[in-house]
């Protein structure tokens, strides 16, 4: 919560004159006519920095999220697109219904033992359509409290987010512990509404590699905290690393300033902050994880 009110006094003056700059922005040659991944929370830091989603506790799987942007000149309707996890993605097989019940664990004995049983994380965008520069933020929502216009799979939010700079915030409305993205290894996939994949950004070594007929590739540092995006071409870089009111500082959902973060420092550590959590892939200890303190 105190790196959104941080970013609060640049909010205003990026919200009058960034976005329509950002459209005029070369995205990446790949990413064609289609939303761009900006930024990705997967490692949630201890303690009271890592509320992300503002909502008063910190949650080490409520709180990842992933934002995107629109980079292209024209509007674009998200309606179809679906984000996936190194574990979710399964090429060939049927689309996720949104509208079923994420994975709940059972009992001790039902509770998965190895990958394949793990919920899987996926979030398919409603109909929503957002024009050039605008931002969207969705939050993997685990025991989470959001308030204000929030949207889900099933419809979208009904107006910007104060609370995020005016982005279009959503929440997964996850319901398994298991359903969060591994802080030292693992991919987001952007799959467009014909299923094709369209941008993928990887971390560490996912047991499970990036589909290759993917035209956008990324690689990101393993960090604690977000990685975003330096630009709208540029690369990845941790969230404390960036350069201006960035540095320092965990995430900022919704609020996308190449200009505030234009260079960055070497990666963070990837041994910097907490590992262990989230269950572990493979060997999801018992009971929900448990938020370690500073």
């Amino acid at each position: 919560m105190r790196d959104t009110f941080r970013h609060r006094r640049i909010s205003a003056i990026l919200l009058a004159g960034l976005a329509p700059s950002l459209a005029l922005a070369a995205p990446p040659a790949a990413s064609g006519r289609h939303p761009l991944i900006t930024e990705v929370l997967a490692a949630v830091p201890s303690g009271k920095a890592g509320d992300a989603n503002a909502d008063g506790t910190r949650d080490a799987i409520g709180d990842e999220f992933v934002e995107l942007i629109n980079p292209t000149d024209q509007p674009i309707n998200l309606k179809g697109y679906t984000l996936f996890d190194s574990d979710a993605w399964n090429p060939g097989a049927a689309k996720p219904d949104p509208a079923a019940p994420a994975n709940q664990p059972g009992p001790k004995s039902d509770k998965p033992k190895s990958d394949t049983g793990r919920a899987h994380l996926t979030f398919t965008f409603p109909d929503l359509t957002i024009r050039p520069g605008q931002v969207v933020v969705v939050f993997n929502g685990y025991k989470s409290t959001l308030t204000g216009s929030v949207g889900d799979a099933d419809r979208a939010p009904s107006g910007p987010s104060d609370r995020f700079h005016n982005a279009l915030v959503f929440s997964m409305k996850n319901e398994s512990p298991y359903a969060a993205l591994a802080n030292e290894s693992d991919f987001v996939l952007l799959v467009s509404p014909d299923g094709k994949p369209v941008q993928c950004i990887k971390w560490g070594k996912p047991q499970k590699n990036p589909p290759s007929d993917c035209p956008l590739i990324e690689e990101a540092p393993t960090c604690v905290g977000s990685a975003q995006r330096t630009s709208i071409g540029g690369k990845l870089a941790c969230h404390r690393d960036l350069s201006g009111d960035f540095k320092g500082t965990n995430f900022s959902p919704g609020l996308f300033a190449p200009s505030a973060a234009d260079t960055a420092a070497a990666p963070s550590r990837p041994d910097a902050g907490p590992a262990r959590d989230k269950p572990v892939r493979g060997n999801p200890g018992p009971g929900s994880p448990r938020a370690p303190g500073r």
